[in-house]
This record gives C-alpha cells, sequence and structure tokens, in this order.
C-alpha cells in the first residue's frame, strides 16, 4: 500500500493567490510555471509532469501538501536557474531553457516511494534526505538486488541455548537394570519469541548397540524462557549427547533477525563499484545500429503523420533534422541520449530549446512523441532508418 498525501481542496483553492518572492515582473513566467508544476504534482498528473520533468518518470507516483502561502521562488545561485521551495524540506529547481522555455531539473521530497519499503530503506540508509528525489529513486531500484547482498552476507543468531539438566541417568551412562530420565533444557536468549517450527530438537542414543537419532518437536518460547526436554532411558540404552537443528530457512531467519547498521547500503554500493545500477528491466536491450560509411545514423519519416522530416545524428546522438519541404538548407540542431532503447532528443532553433522527441529505436525504426516546448503540445513521428 502506498502513502499518498494530496494537496487539501482549500489550499489548492488559494495556490494561486500564494506569496512568491523574489523576482521582478518580467519573471511572471517563472511563478506561473512555478504555481502550474505544484498543482500537478499535488494531484499525482505524472504524465503531465513529465512532460515538464523528465525525471518524473522514474517516480512510482507524486504527492505533495504544503502551506500555499508560504510558497517562495527566488533565484538560483547559476543564471537562468530558480529554487522553488515548497516548506517542510520539499523542494524543485527550474532551469530556463532559451526565452520561453522553463523545465523542472530536480526535486526533493515530490516522489513518493512504496510505503512498506520506507522502514527498511531508511534504516539500511539506501533512502537519504540529503539527495535528490532522482537519486533517491535510482537507488530504490536496487532493492532487490541490495536484498539479496544483505541476504548473502547474513549470519543468522543462535539463540538457542541448550543445556543437560538433572537426571536418573546421566547422558553417555548405560543404564543396565533400571529405566531412567535424562533431561535437557533449551533457552531462548533473544529478545524475540521463537516458534517450535523454527527448530527441532534432536538427541543421540545408541540401543544395544544400534545407533540413532530421534528427534521431538520445537516449542514456542516467548524472550527468556525455558523448555525441558525429558528422554526416558531404558535397559542397555545410551542417551550421548543433545542438539537444537534449526528448521526455519535462511530467509526467515533474515526476515526476523536482520538488524540495519545505518550504512548498509553504502558497503552494497562499494561492492558494486560505488555508483547505483539503475534498473532497466522495463526498457529493451540497446539496438544494434547500423551507421553509413560517414559513421552517421540518417532517417526519413513523417511528424504528426503528415509533415516529411529526416533525422542524421552521428555516433554521440548529435546532429540535425530538417523538414523535406523546406529542404537541406533550413536545418535544426537535436541533441540527446540512448539508454536501453529509449532515444531522447532536444531540439534547438537559433540558440533556443524549442521541443523535445521522445521515444523507442529498435535499430530499424525510431517512434514516439515531439513535445513543442512552447505550448506543451504533443506530436506523434515515426522514422525508419535510411
Amino acid at each position: 500500500m502506498k502513502k499518498e498525501i494530496y494537496l487539501s481542496v482549500l489550499s489548492a483553492a488559494i495556490l494561486c493567490s500564494c506569496n512568491i518572492v523574489g523576482f521582478g515582473d518580467e519573471d511572471s513566467a517563472v511563478k506561473d510555471f512555478a504555481i502550474d508544476v505544484a498543482t500537478k504534482v499535488s494531484k499525482n498528473q505524472k504524465d503531465s509532469v513529465v512532460m515538464l520533468y523528465p525525471d518524473a518518470a522514474k517516480a512510482d507516483s507524486l504527492a505533495l501538501s504544503f502551506i500555499a502561502d508560504s510558497i517562495r521562488v527566488e533565484p538560483a545561485d547559476s543564471i537562468g536557474m530558480y529554487v522553488v521551495d515548497l516548506g517542510k524540506g520539499k523542494e524543485f529547481t527550474i532551469e530556463k531553457k532559451g526565452e520561453d522555455s522553463l523545465v523542472v531539473t530536480k526535486s526533493k521530497g515530490l516522489f513518493v516511494f512504496p510505503e512498506d519499503d520506507l522502514d527498511f530503506a531508511k534504516k539500511t540508509g539506501m533512502l537519504v534526505d540529503s539527495i535528490s528525489d532522482a537519486e533517491n529513486a535510482d537507488r530504490m531500484s536496487q532493492k532487490e538486488p541490495f536484498r539479496k547482498y544483505l541476504l548473502a552476507n547474513f549470519k543468522a543468531p543462535r539463540s538457542l541455548v541448550l543445556t543437560q539438566g538433572r537426571g536418573s541417568h546421566n547422558g553417555g551412562m548405560t543404564a543396565m537394570d533400571f529405566h531412567g530420565i535424562v533431561r535437557y533444557i533449551v533457552t531462548n536468549k533473544s529478545d524475540k519469541p521463537i516458534s517450535g517450527k523454527e527448530y527441532r530438537f534432536v538427541y543421540r542414543r545408541e540401543d544395544r548397540g544400534f545407533p540413532s537419532r530421534p528427534s521431538m518437536a520445537g516449542r514456542d518460547l516467548a524472550p527468556g524462557a525455558s523448555t525441558t526436554y525429558s528422554i526416558d532411558c531404558g535397559m542397555w540404552t545410551i542417551v550421548d549427547g543433545a542438539s537444537v537443528v534449526y528448521t526455519a530457512t535462511k530467509e526467515q531467519q533474515f526476515e526476523k533477525y536482520f538488524e540495519p547498521q545505518g550504512g548498509d547500503f553504502d558497503k552494497y554500493l562499494e561492492s558494486i563499484g560505488g555508483q547505483p545500477v539503475v534498473d532497466k528491466t522495463a526498457e529493451s536491450k540497446a539496438p544494434t545500429i547500423v551507421a553509413t560509411n560517414d559513421g552517421k545514423i540518417k532517417f526519413a519519416g513523417k511528424l504528426n503523420g503528415k509533415y516529411g522530416v529526416r533525422f542524421e545524428l552521428d555516433k554521440n546522438y548529435n546532429g540535425f533534422m530538417y523538414y523535406t519541404s523546406q529542404g537541406y538548407s533550413k536545418t535544426i540542431k537535436i541533441s540527446g541520449s540512448l539508454i536501453g532503447n529509449k532515444l531522447t532528443l532536444d531540439e534547438t532553433t537559433k540558440g533556443t530549446y524549442t521541443g523535445t522527441y521522445t521515444g523507442t529505436f529498435d535499430g530499424k525504426v525510431y517512434k514516439g512523441t515531439f513535445t513543442r516546448s512552447r505550448d506543451g503540445k504533443n506530436f506523434s513521428f515515426y522514422l525508419s532508418v535510411v
């Protein structure tokens, strides 16, 4: 179950009158953008937020609760950068791209992680308040390999202590002409209750030269409690010791006894080279790309189903595109990156960011959506390698 806290109806109603400080009238677009992002996050409109904040795609969901009249937007140290302080440690950073385009580059406290994982993540140091949401999302994506690492290095405590009690027939002695009782005491030395299903009591005996290892079912033991196992020994019987055999699996013992030390995740990172490996299972493997003789990757296709376009990229996914109706002389700069089979390209016209192509590339076809920066409108595209 995920715990999500949404902006109250009252807060949403007065959001537009919030006190945003630190700007002149020329930066009203930044103020409006901050309000728009905060509103979308508060309503968990993830798809809409991703268009303005690409790293939000890493979030399982989004949530936000804050006092509307305390929101602050102030210039950051770098030119064209702004910090939106939402209170209670929640914030996001806005960057100006060109004259009329704004994007969110990072945030803190806006991503929602599964509630069932939070306690474990915080105690092991996997989730850290001082870093960005995207960085925490990368760390949280390592939950399963991290847990396997902890399990492999886990040593289950031996919480049951076995001692021999008094009896009319001591272990290792032979009862020749009488019956005797040998007693063993099992004590739970841990601070957790132990179920009888977690162990069995086993003892070694020999009857007329034939050895055996009978066992008895475990018994429920509260912390610090003891139970006594009594063995009735007949003539020609030797009882030669006993033991406690744990029947719980390592996984079961791990779930019960593992105690986080605070720096567990850092040790895991050291074991894999110091950096979390972002899980790409949701993405296909990187495509096999066939470039032309000059090392270029060339595409041809249509934008919005009707505008002919051509793309040309180098091995670093930098290059240009142009509309076939306008010809090669009017090229537009594009550049980006390929992660798995996801190819993302930013478009820049005369030094101004004008939109982003986001799609999948299988080595033959690049298809997806172009988002125009000036109004947020989306246009489909379908391109083939030529």
